[in-house]
């Protein structure tokens, strides 16, 4: 009788191990399945509140062989129509053109930023916001962005956009939450 009692708890132990497994899989993989290698960054609370709009590269220049100017180059070919949303935020591949750390990727990264009420930016790093003070930026971001990490993003686009482009987008008290970065326009190139 004691061996049939120890039978039956061995079996409900391994069950239990078996669904405790299960259920701790179960996240990972759907994780693995939706992110499917992405790379996901949390932006720190008090970062990300604002933006700025930057440059038109109607009338930027960029050294010649950089991943900026190959950027500029896949922009450049474009159709006129699909370069340029009517607000003036410059687009490719119907993603925002933006600078942004490189806590977040480098030139040519596909990334979507998750705004706070679910909105998704989705965008392409176009520049590197300078994180050292130099003779061009006396005021260098930090990790996050300039100004603390207050300012995430700088939308490239023309000087219609709002002096914080957030408000273009009908984003008033909103603030970025979460970056996903995808893959690299650049590397099929």
């Amino acid at each position: 009788m004691n061996d049939m009692k120890k039978k039956q708890q061995t079996i409900t132990t391994v069950q239990g191990y078996i669904i405790l497994v299960t259920l701790l899989l179960i996240p990972l993989i759907f994780s693995y399945l939706y992110f499917n290698g992405r790379v996901v960054i949390d932006i720190p609370e008090g970062c990300g509140w604002y933006a700025t709009r930057e440059w038109d590269l109607n009338y930027y220049d960029c050294a010649v062989g950089s991943n900026q100017y190959k950027v500029d180059q896949l922009w450049e070919n474009e159709s006129p129509k699909d370069r340029q949303d009517e607000q003036g935020f410059q687009k490719l591949y119907g993603r925002y053109l933006i600078a942004c750390t490189q806590t977040f990727g480098e030139v040519g990264d596909k990334i979507d930023f998750l705004m706070s009420d679910g909105t998704v930016l989705k965008c392409i790093i176009y520049d590197s916001k300078s994180q050292k003070k130099t003779y061009y930026d006396q005021h260098p971001a930090d990790k996050w962005g300039h100004n603390d990490g207050a300012v995430v993003l700088e939308f490239v686009g023309t000087a219609d956009l709002e002096s914080n482009p957030y408000k273009n987008l009908g984003l008033q008290k909103e603030h970025t939450v979460r970056a996903i970065r995808y893959d690299n326009i650049l590397k099929d190139k």
